[in-house]
């Protein structure tokens, strides 16, 4: 899995923006830890991104790193800038919290953004771990092949004004492309299925039942 090498970018990045701190003469106080857990979430975000295009990508390591890059690079280019631009105008802050607020946190934009975009895609090119399974596309995954389409608590029985409603198990494959359900289910009147067993793949509507009477 790819969070031991997000979780290395954010210490990174961590140990990084601390030696800007001394660099810049800031000491850890409650401006440069709020502005250091704001800056986090942005670092997390970016590598999110960037782990989760890799897993979804086939082929080589170094090929899944490559279209990754090219792929969701722009877009964690882009939100960083949008983060950049919105602190912007704290350059110009006299007060002591906003110039700290504005340096740890372009500091750590900066550094979140390259790590993200550099030292994480090489990381995964060299122990990334390997993509996501893949099931066949329109159907679902093998240990997901039947479910229930009615609930015998709020339905009728043969015995009962005649509605001929059973419960029973459709496997996805017996239903057809065209049909959908409502989504509000329980607020009209709804269709249910009932599974002909004379006939395989055989799914007829029967007639409708008003949930809300029942």
């Amino acid at each position: 899995i790819f969070y031991l090498q997000i979780s290395l970018c954010v210490l990174f990045t961590l140990v990084d923006v601390g030696c800007v701190l001394l660099l810049c003469g800031l000491t850890v106080n409650v401006i440069t830890s709020l502005s250091l857990l704001i800056g986090v979430g942005l670092c997390v975000d970016y590598c999110v991104h960037i782990g989760r295009t890799f897993m979804v990508h086939r082929g080589t390591q170094d090929e899944r790193a490559h279209r990754t890059i090219i792929s969701i690079g722009p877009a964690v280019i882009k939100g960083g800038l949008g983060s950049l631009i919105s602190i912007f105008f704290l350059t110009f802050a006299e007060s002591y919290f906003f110039s700290t607020f504005f340096k740890v946190l372009l500091a750590t934009i900066l550094l979140g953004l390259f790590h993200a975009l550099v030292f994480l895609p090489v990381a995964l090119s060299l122990i990334g771990p390997e993509p996501y399974k893949q099931t066949d596309r329109g159907h679902p995954p093998n240990n997901i092949s039947t479910f229930t389409v009615v609930n015998p608590k709020y339905l009728k029985t043969d015995s009962e004004e005649g509605y001929g409603v059973t419960p029973a198990n459709v496997s996805f494959e017996d239903i057809p492309i065209s049909y959908t359900s409502s989504p509000e289910v329980g607020s009209r009147e709804e269709q249910v299925l009932h599974n002909d067993r004379s006939s395989r793949g055989s799914i007829r509507p029967i007639s409708p039942l008003n949930f809300n009477t029942l």
